[in-house]
């Protein structure tokens, strides 16, 4: 798919309303929906950044492992980037892709959001630039979706948020990832 084809035919119920209105912005997904919203700690006891190369890889482990179990091992999926500008993404982290805007506008407050879509494959080592550059705060609101199961994997510094819309998932993932997960009563 090229110029952005498999994303016009896209019929995630994320861009259908009364998700549109939150998709893609986790922040809000996790407000609005929390029974569709899971976060792991990419760290243990919670820290937040690494501060050497083994606590890099493990960020980068747990990143691998949540976001194969969210989006499926090489599967096909849409990165999104969204800003509070409309210019495309461009960053050294990226790898190349074809990038179109998705033509929704996200507005919360003073805020408007603006959100730009590429198609993709799900390979975390394609995407290791961008997932580190994630972990040390150097970019920000990226969001992977799942073409075959609508779920979403939104990497942030400090941890990953993840959301599905099927309560088995949801469950199954609870489970696994627990040891991963915030011992607050809110998952934050």
């Amino acid at each position: 798919m090229t110029n952005g084809e498999g994303l016009a035919s896209m019929h995630s119920r994320w861009l259908q309303d009364p998700y549109r209105e939150i998709f893609p912005l986790s922040h809000l997904m996790r407000t609005a929906i929390p029974h569709a919203w899971l976060r792991i700690h990419s760290l243990p006891d919670s820290k937040r950044y690494a501060s050497n190369d083994l606590e890099r890889q493990v960020v980068f482990e747990r990143y691998r492992r949540f976001g194969s179990a969210l989006l499926g091992d090489a599967a096909p999926c849409a990165v999104i980037h969204s800003r509070f500008d409309e210019s495309m993404p461009e960053a050294e982290w990226l790898p190349k892709m074809e990038w179109v805007s998705l033509k929704q506008t996200v507005e919360n407050q003073e805020e408007v959001w603006n959100s730009w879509i590429a198609d993709a494959t799900w390979n975390p080592d394609t995407f290791r630039p961008l997932l580190m550059a994630i972990a040390d705060d150097q970019v920000r609101s990226f969001a992977f979706l799942s073409k075959t199961t609508d779920a979403i994997f939104a990497p942030y510094d400090g941890g990953a948020d993840g959301f599905s819309l099927d309560a088995p998932t949801m469950l199954r993932l609870s489970k696994e990832f627990q040891s991963w997960r915030s011992a607050h009563p809110r998952g934050l």
